[in-house]
Protein backbone atom coordinates (compact mmCIF):
# COMPACT_ATOMS: atom_id res chain seq x y z
CA UNK A 1 0.00 0.00 0.00
CA UNK A 2 2.67 2.42 1.00
CA UNK A 3 4.55 1.66 -2.68
CA UNK A 4 1.42 2.62 -4.39
CA UNK A 5 1.10 6.03 -2.31
CA UNK A 6 4.71 6.47 -3.01
CA UNK A 7 4.11 6.11 -6.89
CA UNK A 8 1.13 8.06 -7.01
CA UNK A 9 2.66 10.97 -5.26
CA UNK A 10 5.57 10.67 -7.84
CA UNK A 11 3.38 10.65 -10.69
CA UNK A 12 1.28 13.77 -9.36
CA UNK A 13 4.45 15.64 -8.63
CA UNK A 14 5.76 14.71 -12.28
CA UNK A 15 2.66 16.08 -13.65
CA UNK A 16 2.80 19.24 -11.38
CA UNK A 17 6.46 19.81 -12.68
CA UNK A 18 5.71 19.66 -15.53
CA UNK A 19 2.79 21.83 -15.41
CA UNK A 20 5.01 24.12 -13.79
CA UNK A 21 7.53 24.25 -16.68
CA UNK A 22 5.08 24.97 -19.44
CA UNK A 23 3.31 27.74 -17.73
CA UNK A 24 6.49 29.24 -17.33
CA UNK A 25 7.45 28.45 -20.60
CA UNK A 26 4.39 30.18 -21.62
CA UNK A 27 4.89 33.32 -19.80
CA UNK A 28 8.56 33.73 -21.20
CA UNK A 29 6.65 34.14 -24.07
CA UNK A 30 4.99 37.33 -22.99
CA UNK A 31 8.08 38.94 -21.94
CA UNK A 32 9.18 41.52 -23.89
CA UNK A 33 12.51 40.06 -26.07
CA UNK A 34 14.20 42.70 -25.01
CA UNK A 35 14.23 41.50 -21.63
CA UNK A 36 14.45 37.91 -22.62
CA UNK A 37 18.34 38.15 -23.96
CA UNK A 38 21.72 38.60 -22.41
CA UNK A 39 22.38 42.16 -23.88
CA UNK A 40 19.91 44.86 -23.14
CA UNK A 41 20.85 47.26 -26.09
CA UNK A 42 22.69 46.92 -29.74
CA UNK A 43 23.88 49.92 -31.73
CA UNK A 44 24.72 49.83 -35.24
CA UNK A 45 28.41 50.53 -34.49
CA UNK A 46 31.23 51.99 -31.51
CA UNK A 47 30.35 55.51 -32.70
CA UNK A 48 26.74 54.93 -32.21
CA UNK A 49 27.41 53.93 -28.84
CA UNK A 50 29.70 56.17 -27.41
CA UNK A 51 27.50 58.48 -25.72
CA UNK A 52 25.74 55.04 -23.96
CA UNK A 53 29.35 54.32 -22.90
CA UNK A 54 30.28 57.78 -21.97
CA UNK A 55 27.12 58.03 -19.87
CA UNK A 56 27.91 54.41 -18.14
CA UNK A 57 31.56 55.47 -17.86
CA UNK A 58 30.43 58.68 -15.45
CA UNK A 59 29.03 56.22 -12.85
CA UNK A 60 31.73 53.67 -12.80
CA UNK A 61 34.73 53.36 -10.59
CA UNK A 62 36.67 51.17 -12.64
CA UNK A 63 36.82 50.43 -16.68
CA UNK A 64 38.80 47.49 -18.58
CA UNK A 65 39.43 47.31 -21.91
CA UNK A 66 40.21 44.10 -23.68
CA UNK A 67 40.75 44.92 -27.42
CA UNK A 68 43.89 44.88 -30.46
CA UNK A 69 44.99 48.30 -30.31
CA UNK A 70 43.46 50.23 -28.33
CA UNK A 71 43.82 53.95 -30.02
CA UNK A 72 39.93 54.27 -29.67
CA UNK A 73 41.40 55.61 -25.98
CA UNK A 74 44.83 56.63 -26.90
CA UNK A 75 44.59 58.94 -29.67
CA UNK A 76 43.92 62.32 -29.50
CA UNK A 77 43.31 62.50 -32.61
CA UNK A 78 39.59 61.67 -34.36
CA UNK A 79 40.50 57.75 -33.69
CA UNK A 80 39.96 58.33 -30.48
CA UNK A 81 36.40 58.85 -29.85
CA UNK A 82 37.19 57.98 -26.40
CA UNK A 83 40.05 59.27 -25.43
CA UNK A 84 38.63 61.58 -22.66
CA UNK A 85 37.92 58.38 -20.74
CA UNK A 86 41.58 57.43 -20.27
CA UNK A 87 41.87 60.89 -19.28
CA UNK A 88 39.54 61.86 -17.29
CA UNK A 89 37.87 58.62 -17.32
CA UNK A 90 37.16 56.00 -14.43
CA UNK A 91 39.38 55.90 -11.62
CA UNK A 92 40.73 52.59 -11.84
CA UNK A 93 41.46 51.71 -15.22
CA UNK A 94 43.17 48.47 -17.19
CA UNK A 95 43.95 48.12 -20.44
CA UNK A 96 44.69 44.45 -22.35
CA UNK A 97 46.32 45.69 -25.43
CA UNK A 98 48.04 43.31 -28.30
CA UNK A 99 51.46 42.82 -28.37
CA UNK A 100 52.52 44.44 -31.56
CA UNK A 101 54.92 40.83 -32.48
CA UNK A 102 51.46 39.08 -31.92
CA UNK A 103 51.22 36.74 -35.07
CA UNK A 104 48.08 37.20 -34.83
CA UNK A 105 47.97 40.88 -35.42
CA UNK A 106 49.84 39.79 -39.29
CA UNK A 107 47.02 38.16 -39.95
CA UNK A 108 44.26 40.60 -38.76
CA UNK A 109 46.41 42.74 -41.22
CA UNK A 110 46.11 40.93 -44.26
CA UNK A 111 42.40 40.18 -43.62
CA UNK A 112 41.99 43.94 -43.42
CA UNK A 113 44.37 45.32 -46.24
CA UNK A 114 46.22 47.18 -43.23
CA UNK A 115 49.91 46.70 -43.42
CA UNK A 116 50.49 49.51 -40.83
CA UNK A 117 48.61 47.10 -38.08
CA UNK A 118 51.66 46.78 -35.95
CA UNK A 119 53.05 50.23 -36.46
CA UNK A 120 49.65 51.55 -35.36
CA UNK A 121 49.49 49.57 -32.50
CA UNK A 122 53.05 50.27 -31.37
CA UNK A 123 51.64 54.46 -31.67
CA UNK A 124 49.05 53.38 -29.33
CA UNK A 125 50.85 51.36 -26.63
CA UNK A 126 53.41 54.67 -26.96
CA UNK A 127 50.41 57.06 -25.88
CA UNK A 128 49.00 54.75 -22.97
CA UNK A 129 52.44 54.70 -21.73
CA UNK A 130 52.98 58.20 -21.56
CA UNK A 131 49.57 59.09 -19.56
CA UNK A 132 50.38 56.02 -17.49
CA UNK A 133 53.17 56.88 -16.18
CA UNK A 134 51.18 60.13 -14.73
CA UNK A 135 48.73 58.44 -13.15
CA UNK A 136 49.14 55.28 -11.30
CA UNK A 137 45.57 54.11 -11.66
CA UNK A 138 46.12 53.29 -15.42
CA UNK A 139 47.84 49.46 -15.91
CA UNK A 140 48.45 48.29 -19.49
CA UNK A 141 49.50 44.84 -19.88
CA UNK A 142 50.28 43.17 -23.55
CA UNK A 143 48.79 40.33 -24.45
CA UNK A 144 49.07 37.55 -27.70
CA UNK A 145 45.43 36.17 -27.81
CA UNK A 146 43.73 35.80 -30.74
CA UNK A 147 41.32 38.44 -31.15
CA UNK A 148 37.86 38.67 -32.77
CA UNK A 149 36.28 41.11 -30.20
CA UNK A 150 36.86 43.93 -27.79
CA UNK A 151 35.50 44.55 -24.63
CA UNK A 152 34.63 47.68 -22.12
CA UNK A 153 33.66 46.82 -18.80
CA UNK A 154 32.38 49.02 -16.33
CA UNK A 155 30.56 48.21 -12.55
CA UNK A 156 27.34 48.08 -13.93
CA UNK A 157 27.21 47.15 -17.50
CA UNK A 158 29.96 45.74 -20.21
CA UNK A 159 30.02 46.49 -24.42
CA UNK A 160 30.95 44.02 -26.76
CA UNK A 161 31.81 44.31 -30.26
CA UNK A 162 33.02 41.34 -32.99
CA UNK A 163 35.34 41.50 -35.49
CA UNK A 164 34.40 39.96 -38.59
CA UNK A 165 36.74 39.01 -41.19
CA UNK A 166 37.05 42.55 -43.42
CA UNK A 167 35.37 44.50 -41.12
CA UNK A 168 37.18 46.67 -38.48
CA UNK A 169 35.71 46.41 -34.77
CA UNK A 170 34.74 49.86 -34.66
CA UNK A 171 32.64 49.55 -37.56
CA UNK A 172 30.57 46.47 -36.02
CA UNK A 173 27.77 46.16 -34.24
CA UNK A 174 28.11 46.70 -30.61
CA UNK A 175 26.00 44.85 -27.62
CA UNK A 176 25.58 46.26 -24.02
CA UNK A 177 24.97 43.61 -21.55
CA UNK A 178 23.79 44.13 -17.79
CA UNK A 179 26.07 43.18 -14.60
CA UNK A 180 22.92 40.39 -13.88
CA UNK A 181 23.42 38.86 -16.89
CA UNK A 182 25.14 36.06 -17.85
CA UNK A 183 27.30 37.17 -20.59
CA UNK A 184 28.89 40.15 -18.10
CA UNK A 185 29.68 37.63 -15.38
CA UNK A 186 31.62 35.27 -18.12
CA UNK A 187 33.36 38.32 -19.89
CA UNK A 188 34.36 39.55 -16.77
CA UNK A 189 35.67 35.94 -15.75
CA UNK A 190 37.48 36.13 -19.35
CA UNK A 191 38.76 39.40 -19.10
CA UNK A 192 40.09 38.98 -15.12
CA UNK A 193 41.48 35.10 -16.14
CA UNK A 194 43.61 36.71 -19.23
CA UNK A 195 44.70 39.53 -17.26
CA UNK A 196 46.43 37.40 -15.25
CA UNK A 197 47.89 35.57 -17.61
CA UNK A 198 49.97 38.29 -19.08
CA UNK A 199 50.37 40.48 -15.83
CA UNK A 200 53.48 38.84 -14.63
Amino acid sequence: MNNLISFILGVLSSLAASYILYLLGFFSKLVPPKLRKSFDREFRNQRRALKSIKKDAKTSSSMRVFCMKGDTFSSPGKAGELHSLLLNGPTKQKYLISDPDNLYVIKRGQELGNNNLKMGIENSLGCFDEIAKKNDNIKIVKHNEILRFRLIIFDECLYLSFQSTDIPGSKSPMQRYKKSSSGYSALEAYFEDTWKKYDI
